[in-house]
């Protein structure tokens, strides 16, 4: 067994990278994928309360995770001409992509995608810790996979993203739209769905990147207009069926992010803001919704509190000797609006080294923090996390 583990580290370390293509004529097929394994200790509190304007910790607590292999993915593109199809497999999520892309005229920078394919309103950088976190929702925007329509021409990109059919499940992945739970005070719960397509207005994406050999720079939007029925009425302290009555919510968010290089030297950067992102899935902060009674104390409505974010992120690093690059970066993103009585704010901070040691494989070690500070920054929540990350790429 010994000796076999000796052997797999050997080969780790000395073959040269492959990739799977097969080729006839015009048609081509390639295979592509990744596999991840991590292992990460994390150290935190679940409270940093204020006692007599002392502050003490509570609730200390220590594990051990592994997250992100559950990101490893398969996946193949099979091209004719200027007609291609990909569908990529995963782990966490079976059906990770599948679109349909047609390139016009040949040309790569000018296209039509039409399937599940990664969101564009977003940027992200740095973090690898917390499945792959990337500072997202301390300082920088998640994407996502949904289905969508996406036409790109130069660095222009316009999407938009399908809202889901039938009764999605919170938070899917395949989903555009998310169904919502609603509490009302009593200790009832309602899960409220989209069962009809057409109840909805798909979201808009954009996006226009510029690139040369020393920059990358993005901006982007989104708007989403979501609609929900609530059909709920209080009698004798009761939910009962009653009068329907419907919210529509409005999503959206403005931005940028890039990286300017300089050398074997770079920078990252991004900032934004945006109104209930939670319900696009940017952010994983849900605190939109609140629940209220009538004047006469008997009709259950649902309105939107407008949750309002903004958030900012920068990142450094440097290449060494072609192998090593260490980075550092931190990331701040705050919430605000009538569904706070204060702010909510979140931090975070990685530093990390990706070590290539070819060009399919690579060990990145990280230490980061991350908190989140509610209300009067009484209520502090914190984790230290330290560990590494594998790739292995083809």
């Amino acid at each position: 067994m010994r000796k076999f583990l000796l052997s797999l580290v050997a080969v780790l370390f000395a073959v040269p990278a492959f990739a799977v293509e097969i080729s006839a004529g015009d048609a081509k097929i390639n295979l592509y994928g990744k596999v991840f394994v991590d292992l990460f200790y994390n150290y935190g509190n679940s409270d940093l309360a204020n006692a007599g304007g002392a502050l003490f910790y509570k609730d200390k607590s220590q594990s051990l995770s592994s997250q992100d292999f559950s990101s490893s993915r398969l996946g193949v593109t099979a091209s004719y001409g200027n007609v291609s199809g990909t569908l990529e497999l995963g782990i966490g999520d079976p059906f990770r992509l599948a679109f349909m892309k047609y390139n016009f005229d040949g040309d790569s920078n000018h296209y039509l995608v039409i399937g599940k394919d990664w969101t564009i309103a977003t940027y992200y950088f740095g973090q690898v810790s917390m499945a792959g976190n990337c500072l997202q929702n301390y300082g920088t925007l998640a994407d996502s996979r949904r289905v969508q329509v996406k036409y790109g021409i130069g660095g222009f990109n316009i999407a938009v993203i399908l809202p889901n059919v039938g009764n999605g499940a919170f938070n899917a992945t395949d989903t555009g739209y998310s169904s919502i739970n609603i509490y009302d005070g009593l200790g009832s719960r309602s899960e409220i769905s989209g069962d009809n397509i057409f109840q909805y207005i798909p979201r808009l994406e954009m996006a226009y990147t510029y690139s040369n050999e020393s920059l990358d720079f993005k901006i982007f939007g989104a708007y989403g207009a979501y609609l929900y029925q609530f059909n709920r009425e209080l009698h004798l302290g009761k939910l009962q069926a009653g009068n329907d009555i419907t919210t529509i919510a409005h999503s959206f968010n403005v931005g940028l992010g890039g990286q300017a290089r300089f050398g074997d030297s770079f920078m990252d950067f991004t900032a934004w803001y945006g109104m209930n992102l939670g319900l696009m899935g940017a952010t994983k902060n849900a605190n939109y919704l609140k629940y209220t009674v009538g004047t006469n104390n008997t009709l259950a409505s649902i309105d939107m509190n407008e949750v309002h974010s903004a958030g900012a992120a920068i990142g450094f690093g440097h290449t060494f000797a072609g192998k090593y690059t260490p980075s550092a970066g931190v990331g701040y993103q705050t919430n605000f609006g009538p569904g706070y009585k204060d702010q909510d704010d979140s931090l975070g901070a990685y530093l990390n080294c990706v070590i290539a040691v070819n060009e399919w494989f690579s060990i990145t070690p990280e230490i980061a923090y991350v908190s989140r500070m509610g209300g009067d920054y009484s209520n502090i929540k914190y984790n230290v996390i330290a560990g590494l990350e594998a790739v292995l790429a083809f």
